[in-house]
């Protein structure tokens, strides 16, 4: 399984995630090791919380 990594790899001060992949340092320093059904779970994470961002940086009518 691939990572996310997007090539960006610089954190965010306010919110500790990376601003390409939006995983957390941990999450970074522990996705090789974890197994497939995790990398799963995080993979559906990683979509919230680029949805997320996403939804804050749109303008509001």
């Amino acid at each position: 399984m691939g990572s996310p990594c997007t090539d960006v790899c610089k954190l965010d001060q306010e919110t500790g995630l990376c601003l390409g992949c939006f995983r957390s340092r941990e999450e970074i320093k522990t996705f090789r090791s974890m197994d497939d059904a995790a990398k799963l779970d995080l993979f559906d994470e990683l979509l919230k919380r680029r949805a997320a961002k996403e939804q804050t940086k749109s303008p509001r009518s």
